[in-house]
């Protein structure tokens, strides 16, 4: 009867080792389980793009106002200006689709006392114009760039009167920057 009882406690002590190594593996299975799908959800965020643009502005008057162009600032969920290298957080006031403008306010006051003005008179092919801004974000440099041409149409695609043609260089990040005449006016 002792045998007996020995080989049966001997029997259940192998059953309960083997029961606890099948619950071991098991959660060892289920903790590789769940850092693969760990590990493939951060693969999956970190190949997940996360659209960023650039594109130029400038300011309006010392409250924070700026200017720039509407297809910069669309779709846009957050927006930053840069001022002397500083991010300023901004907010879009207004944008007109159809004209390609948005009006975009800065929190702070910006403290600039130079602005840009309109210019008085209308706008004739062959004006000189100056463009400014910020071509390629910062790739080439912090500071705005400036180039200079003519206005060479009164009118753009499909002799669209709302846009004009000019024959100064810009490249992608330019937008939403000014446009403005050899007497130094909008």
């Amino acid at each position: 009867a002792e045998k007996k009882r020995k080989a049966e406690a001997e029997k259940k002590r192998k059953a309960e080792a083997e029961k606890n190594r099948r619950a071991a593996a098991r959660a060892e299975e289920k903790r590789k389980a769940d850092a693969i799908v760990a590990a493939k959800k951060r693969a999956a965020e970190a190949d997940k793009l996360i659209a960023v643009g650039s594109g130029s502005s400038f300011a309006v008057n010392a409250e924070g106002t700026f200017i720039s162009n509407q297809h910069v600032i669309d779709g846009c969920s957050k927006i930053e200006l840069m001022k002397s290298g500083k991010p300023l957080e901004a907010s879009v006031e207004a944008s007109d689709e159809r004209n390609d403008l948005a009006l975009i306010q800065v929190s702070d006051p910006i403290n600039q006392e130079v602005f840009f003005r309109l210019s008085d008179e209308p706008i004739k092919v062959m004006d000189g114009v100056f463009v400014g801004g910020f071509p390629f974000g910062n790739l080439l440099g912090k500071n705005v760039k400036v180039t200079s041409g003519i206005v060479s149409s009164m009118a753009g695609i499909n002799d669209d009167v709302s846009q004009l043609m000019i024959d100064a260089a810009i490249q992608p990040g330019n937008s939403g920057g000014p446009i403005f005449l050899t007497n130094g006016k909008l």
